[in-house]
């Protein structure tokens, strides 16, 4: 059984390094742990860490070739406990049929990379050193963590079964009608979201793939203060009122979309179980729904 101790980190694929850097230190709040300007390579944490998410510029990854068309999600990063942990799941993956990548880096780290059932690329890692150098940067939102990812994908029963089993996750809510359901490393928290795609390949960016990535805010009034911030920077954030979040949604330089939010509830996936999931729009100075219910 494969068990990793949290969601490490995102690594996303961007046109423009500097000007996606910029706007994730001031959307986020986060700092600089490695950037490798000859490789087009930024890593960005929370000073406990060595990177929450990484940009890798014109879709390269380690050193490959540069093709600034693409963008998107190149993976999402499981950390394990330990080099034992991760020889068992290579060992465990390969003897299911999967086919695995192996890579070792800096400072002793080692990881293992498979694909999901829609070709979305996980990675399973452990480190044996966790130091950063960071560089300070002006903040004008400060997130807590990085909350959740939300994936599209072409079939949500195998997708729920891929990541229960391979990852030992949990379903915390699943909705037939509306095709979501959600997943987390213990009960009661929210690490994947798998939303259905209608098609494989649908037109206008419903195929598989990165749907948004979320990044948790201590409180409302937070929110408040990022969409006032977002506003300042000539952005425009959509409002949107959840059963158990305070969200705002905008995108990012190469149209990744971001999330931010607050928990409504201390136990907001009772609410999720008993009312469903709900999206409407909301009125950002009050935090109820805007308009006739």
């Amino acid at each position: 059984m494969i068990r990793p101790q949290r969601l490490g980190h995102v690594v996303l694929r961007v046109r423009d390094l500097d000007r996606s850097l910029a706007f994730y230190t001031r959307v986020t709040g986060l700092k600089i742990a490695a950037h490798k300007r000859e490789t087009g390579q930024s890593f960005l944490s929370y000073g406990d860490d060595h990177h929450a998410l990484a940009l890798f510029e014109g879709g390269r990854d380690d050193a490959g070739p540069v093709d600034r068309r693409l963008t998107g999600m190149s993976h999402t990063g499981w950390e394990l406990e330990d080099p034992r942990a991760l020889d068992a799941a290579r060992e465990a993956l390969e003897s299911d049929g999967m086919e695995v990548e192996q890579r070792t880096g800096g400072a002793g780290r080692r990881s293992i990379l498979f694909p999901d059932p829609d070709g979305n690329r996980v990675e399973l890692y452990c480190d044996a050193d966790t130091c950063g150098r960071f560089w300070e940067r002006r903040i004008v939102i400060r997130t807590r963590k990085l909350g959740h990812i939300a994936l599209r994908v072409g079939d949500i029963e195998r997708s729920r079964d891929f990541y229960a089993a391979v990852l030992n996750m949990k379903v915390t809510s699943e909705d037939p009608e509306t095709g979501e359901c959600t997943l987390g490393l213990e009960p009661g928290r929210r690490d994947i979201v798998l939303c259905r795609a209608p098609t494989a390949e649908r037109p206008g960016g419903e195929a598989p793939g990165l749907l948004h990535f979320a990044w948790r805010l201590e409180d409302f009034r937070q929110v408040q203060h990022a969409c006032r911030a977002l506003r300042g920077m000539g952005m425009e954030p959509r409002t949107t009122l959840h059963n158990v979040t305070h969200s705002i949604y905008v995108q990012d330089p190469d149209g990744h979309t971001v999330e931010l939010y607050s928990d409504r509830w201390e136990n907001g996936f009772e609410a999720m179980r008993t009312l469903g999931p709900m999206s409407v729009p909301m009125d950002i100075e009050t935090g109820e729904r805007a308009g006739p219910a």
